[in-house]
């Protein structure tokens, strides 16, 4: 697996994310956030472009120690040559 360090000094790898129990068709690149402690983050745009059905609400825990629920939505993403189903949150971001 090949990714790269953006300008913001991210490191970035490409996956492969689509909706569950399908193969997975966006090619996005992943942001390796080693103080991120959940799964996935996607933005919302990206949910909401593959269709992505709502599956449950999560709390988590924010940097400034707020609790917030978060919707969570199912996938699949292509990973190290397998496919997974797993459960995505999203955010405004890009």
């Amino acid at each position: 697996m090949k990714g790269h360090v953006d300008q913001e000094m991210r490191a970035l790898l490409p996956i492969r994310i689509g909706k569950r129990n399908a193969t997975p068709e966006l090619e996005i690149f992943a942001w390796i956030d080693t103080a991120f402690n959940g799964t996935l983050v996607l933005p919302n745009k990206v949910a909401f472009e593959l269709g992505l059905p709502i599956e449950s609400i999560a709390e988590a825990i924010l940097a400034n120690g707020e609790l917030v629920e978060l919707e969570t939505y199912g996938c699949s993403v292509h990973w190290l040559g397998k496919v997974y189903d797993t459960q995505v949150v999203t955010n405004e971001s890009e």
